[in-house]
């Protein structure tokens, strides 16, 4: 509000004051520099941090302040140089290494963050269900199944309540191809979501529903499963893409190949969805559209092998 904003301004100009009359007190900068990020100004508050770090070298609270202003500008590396910082500082909790495991995870180093995460765990870690929960999603990345679905189990048990801890058990119990586990997972997570707010995620969760229908051979349900989820979000091309699949299975090409270039009119450069539809149209008996299809995966990434063997083949076989 452009009170607290007014109120914030001032506060400013009082710290700035302050600072004027003791230039070597750290929680005046710290105070401004708080200040200044909060407003979104997160250079000035980066000049602030880097004061109270000159003046008070030892607090792992600064360098935690400045790594979170350099996480705002995109500044990935600056950011874990500082959580190291403030790990190195910290005075036996988990706060700064489970914030420096968010920042590997959110920039898809699972493996580092898998680490810090176990470290923060066995600390006093502040959020121990979002701790299993992303060390759960790590493991997966990893290809570490088994770990996964412990971890996430975990997160669980201690918040049944969370839609998308149900859903990523549901991922990785479908990677390991137990696909009962699965559907109870994913039902869970569709379940869950009983307000329109929500419509967006449990879209989500019906597509992957819908993937282990269709490996448990429940192809009608599959089919629902992926309509529902084009019905409740704005269309995903993922989802178009499995049902074209599930329609191929049975034998409708018509249907998967609309599928597929809906698909393709919202991710147009995927070589997957071309190379689909030709695999579609050569199941139909049309030679010319497959080849077409394939020439177009390859033209949209030239090292898709499968594609390259299909058209191969069809070369071939149309002499």
């Amino acid at each position: 509000s452009s009170t607290s904003s007014a109120d914030r301004e001032q506060g400013i100009a009082l710290l700035t004051e302050a600072i004027t009359l003791a230039p070597d007190k750290a929680a005046f900068y710290s105070l401004r520099g708080k200040a200044f990020a909060h407003d979104g100004m997160f250079q000035r508050a980066l000049f602030d941090y880097s004061m109270t770090i000159r003046l008070e070298p030892t607090a792992a609270k600064h360098y935690g302040c400045r790594a979170e202003c350099f996480k705002k500008l995109g500044r990935v590396a600056d950011c874990l140089k500082d959580y190291t910082e403030a790990v190195r500082h910290e005075k036996g909790g988990g706060r700064y290494i489970f914030e420096r495991a968010m920042v590997h995870f959110e920039v898809g180093d699972y493996s580092a963050a898998a680490q810090d995460i176990t470290t923060a765990l066995s600390k006093e870690c502040a959020n121990p269900f979002r701790a299993y929960l992303c060390r759960g999603i790590c493991h997966r990345h990893n290809k570490d199944i088994g770990q996964s679905v412990d971890d996430l189990n975990k997160a669980i048990e201690l918040n049944s309540a969370d839609t998308d801890a149900h859903d990523h058990l549901g991922l990785s119990l479908l990677l390991s191809r137990d696909y009962k586990g699965a559907l109870g997972a994913f039902t869970k997570a569709v379940v869950g979501c009983t307000t329109p707010a929500e419509d967006g995620r449990k879209a989500r969760y019906l597509n992957h529903r819908g993937l282990v229908q269709h490996q448990l051979k429940e192809y009608d349900k599959a089919l629902e499963d992926y309509t529902a989820s084009l019905q409740l979000n704005s269309p995903e091309d993922n989802t178009y893409f499995n049902r074209g699949n599930t329609y191929c299975l049975l034998e409708e090409y018509e249907k998967a190949i609309e599928d597929y270039d809906k698909a393709m009119a919202i991710d147009p450069k995927n070589a997957e969805y071309s190379h689909y539809k030709g695999l579609a149209h050569e199941k139909a008996g049309r030679t010319e559209e497959a080849i077409e299809s394939f020439q177009r995966a390859l033209e949209k990434d030239d090292t898709y092998l499968a594609a390259e063997l299909h058209l191969g083949m069809m070369y071939r076989r149309s002499g």
